[in-house]
């Protein structure tokens, strides 16, 4: 939940400096503004698909790039929190080589529309269908990366669910 939280404060805050930009970049932000705004669209359709656009995955990826007229102090604000932005969707929105989102992507939204659906599960009961991943090389490669970053913020205090991680992963890279 404190993820979630994180995420609309960070999402207040770049529409707050969006509405504050000095003009020379106001029609650089105006131009991209879609892009923020669908991060919280009613379905998992609308936000993926605006963040699937040329326009948008440009915006996420290089936002120094495309935020180049605007303030140095907005430039990095705004390009922290769209870094962040886009490390979530890429997740959320992956889809398969069929056009279908990948088995990570749903658990992520299963658990953003229910954000207790899984409280009383163990790690490895919840990534079981992440294993589904092995048929898809655009899911596998998302489940992989995922499920390292996942390995890298557990504690030494987190021994039993770090090692559930460790042998998904295992099974992932032997698919």
């Amino acid at each position: 939940m404190k993820f979630i939280s994180y995420i609309i404060v960070l999402q207040f805050l770049t529409v707050e400096v969006f509405s504050q930009v000095i003009s020379k970049c106001r029609a650089t932000t105006e131009k991209y503004s879609n892009c923020v705004s669908s991060f919280h669209a009613d379905t998992f359709d609308s936000k993926c698909g605006t963040y699937a656009s040329p326009q948008c995955k440009e915006l996420f990826k290089t936002p120094e790039k495309i935020l180049k007229d605007c303030d140095k102090e907005f430039i990095e604000i705004t390009s922290a929190v769209l870094k962040d932005m886009h490390n979530i969707l890429k997740y959320t929105c992956k889809r398969d080589e069929q056009g279908d989102y990948c088995p990570l992507s749903k658990i992520i939204q299963e658990t953003e529309l229910h954000p207790d659906i899984y409280q009383n599960m163990k790690f490895s009961e919840i990534f079981e269908s992440i294993k589904g991943s092995c048929s898809s090389q655009k899911c596998l490669k998302v489940a992989i990366t995922y499920m390292e970053s996942l390995k890298d913020m557990l504690t030494d205090d987190q021994k039993k669910e770090k090692e559930e991680v460790k042998g998904l992963l295992n099974f992932l890279n032997n698919c």
